[in-house]
């Protein structure tokens, strides 16, 4: 299939995207049209786009490969982010939120299940792939 590489991480992060809705939607029981398109929340939607290529790098070019090492080390750099810098920007935006009345985004980082959830859907679609459409 022509331009894989990028088909299936995109595909993968509108599965997520979409999952992230219908989550939301549960929980809060109202649906919110950010969730489609935001960040934050179950699952991630950066480690379900990054595993997915990676994994398909794996598959198709090897596990072995220079091209794999360097995508996993950005996938494991991409979630570790998601679950502090971005997770602690968003806790900080709260506190900012509440005590002067400010209305900065807070949904921005991600919990290490949300990560994991995400990292899973990213498995799932670039297996997917690789067994059914490649």
């Amino acid at each position: 299939m022509k331009y894989v590489f990028i088909i299936c991480p995109f595909t993968s992060l509108i599965v997520c995207q979409i999952i992230k809705t219908i989550y939301e939607t549960i929980k809060n029981k109202k649906f919110d049209i950010k969730r489609v398109i935001g960040s934050g929340s179950m699952p991630s939607a950066h480690a379900c786009f990054m595993s997915s290529l990676t994994l398909l790098i794996g598959y198709k070019e090897g596990f072995d490969t220079s091209t794999f090492a360097i995508a996993l080390v950005v996938m494991l750099i991409t979630c570790y982010d998601a679950m502090s810098v971005r997770y602690e920007s968003g806790e900080h935006a709260r506190i900012l939120n509440d005590k002067f009345g400010l209305n900065l985004k807070d949904k921005i980082g991600h919990k290490f299940l949300e990560v994991i959830v995400g990292i899973l859907v990213g498995v799932m679609t670039s297996t997917i792939f690789y067994l059914f459409l490649i």
